[in-house]
C-alpha cells in the first residue's frame, strides 16, 4: 500500500513538472491580460476596473470623450485536460479611440468581467479629446 501511494505521488509530480503541464499553464496564462495593475481574480465571478497605465503625469481630470472596445473569450474545459477556446472582438486602444471619435488618447482603463473562468470580457476604455 505504501509503495502504491509513493508511486502515485511520483506520477503526479512527473505530470505537473512535464512539458505538457507547462504548456497547459502557458495556455491559461495567455487567456488573461497582462497589465501594470492586476486586481485579485475571482473564480466564480469577477468584475473589476483598473488603469491600463500608471503614468498619471499630465493626466487631465476630465478628458472629454470616452470610447470602448471589447474582446470576448470563451474557454470550455474538455475531458482529459484539454481546452476548447474561442475569442472574438477587438480590445485595442486604437479601436476604443475610433469608437469614441477620439483623436488624442489621454489615458486608458480596462474592465474585466468573468464568470467561472469560462466566459471572459476584456474591455478597454480610452479617454481623450
Amino acid at each position: 500500500m505504501r509503495r502504491m501511494v509513493l508511486l502515485l505521488g511520483l506520477i503526479a509530480v512527473g505530470l505537473l513538472t512535464s512539458a505538457c503541464a507547462g504548456t497547459r499553464l502557458s495556455q491559461l496564462n495567455a487567456a488573461f491580460p497582462q497589465t501594470p495593475v492586476i486586481p485579485p481574480p475571482g473564480f466564480i465571478y469577477e468584475r473589476v476596473k483598473a488603469p491600463l497605465s500608471v503614468n498619471y503625469h499630465n493626466t487631465p481630470a476630465d478628458p472629454g470623450r470616452t470610447g470602448v472596445s471589447t474582446v470576448r473569450y470563451l474557454q470550455i474545459p474538455l475531458l482529459l485536460g484539454g481546452l476548447l477556446s474561442f475569442s472574438w472582438g477587438d480590445g485595442s486602444v486604437e479601436e476604443a479611440a475610433n469608437e469614441g471619435n477620439i483623436e488624442v488618447v489621454e489615458y486608458a482603463d480596462y474592465e474585466v468581467f468573468q464568470v467561472l473562468t469560462v466566459y471572459t470580457e476584456f474591455t478597454v476604455i480610452a479617454h481623450g479629446r
